[in-house]
């Protein structure tokens, strides 16, 4: 997680960037993976109480709340 408006996906053992997603002007508090099997969302909590629902493999933003 991080303040510059990004959330990022590394792989851990060769510790390259695999994703990247964009919320500008948003810091994410809180973050939430769901691997089904047809397909992959990660959920993004922010700070001013926006939720973000994003697919994963795309990086398409699905769905806003708040």
């Amino acid at each position: 997680m991080s303040s510059d408006g990004t959330l990022r996906i590394w792989h851990l053992a060769t510790h390259q960037q695999l994703y990247e997603f964009d919320a500008p002007g948003e810091a994410v508090s809180a973050i939430a993976y769901h691997p089904h099997p047809s397909h992959h969302e990660l959920a993004a909590g922010f700070a001013n109480g926006r939720l973000r629902v994003f697919d994963v493999p795309s990086t398409t933003l699905l769905q806003v709340r708040g």
